[in-house]
């Protein structure tokens, strides 16, 4: 009789495990909070009406996190390195001076400001393209260093950040005065 053996998990494993399990409880915990706190169960009206509200929002803000998150995984992959996160380059002040860049010169009554997809593919598009312009330009700038590209990046979200570029400072009083 032969028996094929079959390992155990290694204690890292387990580890591993229970904090993902503990992780997920936790998130879990946080939705059914989110869903129910401060929330009129004595009126059904009132309770499917805050449903309707609420549960798109959790579902959104549950594909982001794992968006955002898996960004960061292969961000880090790529870099090598596990706190670095894209914030550094400056995409997030990146993206908000595009996207006020584009309400500005298209103009706030147009169908590219009030519709929210096509506000988001034109800044999704637009950012692609000066991203990839930059950031071509900065690793043939330092022959292909991510260590100096990270360091650029992080001094432009330091100055946009700090002279309020990211925050509409800028352009943001002639969109909405």
């Amino acid at each position: 009789m032969n028996r094929t053996s079959t390992a155990l998990p290694s204690a890292s494993y387990r580890a591993n495990v229970r904090k993902v399990t503990l992780l997920a409880l936790l998130v879990l915990l946080a939705a059914v909070c989110y869903m129910v706190v401060a929330v009129n169960f004595g009126s059904q009206q009132l309770m499917l009406y805050s449903m309707k509200i609420r549960t798109p929002k959790l579902v959104v803000m549950l594909i982001t996190a794992f968006a955002i998150g898996g960004a960061s995984i292969v961000f880090q992959s790529i870099i090598n390195n596990t706190i670095v996160t894209p914030c550094l380059l400056g995409m997030n002040s990146l993206y908000t001076l595009i996207h006020t860049a584009v309400v500005f010169f298209a103009g706030s009554g147009s169908l590219l400001a009030r519709s929210a997809n096509l506000s988001f593919a034109a800044d999704v598009i637009l950012m692609g393209i000066v991203a990839t312009i930059i950031y071509s330009y900065l690793f043939q700038k330092t022959n292909h260093n991510v260590l100096y590209v990270l360091l650029i990046g992080t001094v432009l979200e330091v100055q946009m950040e700090s002279s309020g570029i990211s925050k509409y400072a800028v352009v943001q009083p002639a969109v909405d005065p």
